[in-house]
C-alpha cells in the first residue's frame, strides 16, 4: 500500500511510527484485502489474544472510522488505488 493511500485514509506520519513502534505494521499489513467476513474473524482472534494475556480492551477506533462502518461494524477503507 502506498504511503499517500494511509494519508488519505487520515492516518498521520506520527500514527504510521507509532503503529511501526508497537510491532503492529506486520499485522496490519496481512489483514489488507480480507473480506468484511475475515475482517471480523482476526479482531475477533486479536480480542481473544488480548483477554488470554490479561491486556485490557482495545482501543476505540477513531471517531471517524465509526462513522463509516457499515452495518456489520466493519469499517470500509478506501481503495489505495
Amino acid at each position: 500500500m502506498e504511503l499517500a493511500a494511509w494519508r488519505d485514509a487520515g492516518l498521520t506520519q506520527d500514527d504510521l511510527k507509532s503503529l511501526e513502534g508497537a510491532g503492529v505494521t506486520n499485522v496490519a499489513m496481512r489483514a489488507v484485502g480480507l473480506s468484511p467476513k475475515g475482517l471480523r474473524l482476526a479482531q475477533a482472534m486479536l480480542d481473544q489474544l488480548r483477554e488470554m494475556e490479561g491486556l485490557q480492551e482495545a482501543p476505540l477506533e477513531r471517531p471517524n472510522d465509526r462513522d463509516t462502518a457499515g452495518p456489520d461494524g466493519v469499517t470500509a477503507s478506501k481503495s489505495p488505488r
